[in-house]
């Protein structure tokens, strides 16, 4: 959708390490939701930090490339 197939990164070239792309049509998108994710967070916390463990956990995956 907004990585399309390469997830957002770069394709190493021989000696090369992966690098993030420029991600701000994907900052634009997620944007929309900040009002959301401020309600949630004083709304229901429970909800609020499973979202937060599950973006942690994806950055995660991703810096381990």
């Amino acid at each position: 959708m907004i990585l399309d197939d390469n997830d957002g990164l770069t394709k190493p070239s021989n000696n090369s390490r992966s690098s993030i792309l420029n991600h701000l049509d994907m900052e634009q998108y997620l944007g929309r939701y900040a009002g959301l994710m401020l309600y949630l967070k004083e709304m229901d916390e429970g909800i609020y930090a499973k979202l937060c463990a599950v973006r942690a956990k994806t950055v995660a995956q991703t810096h381990s490339l």
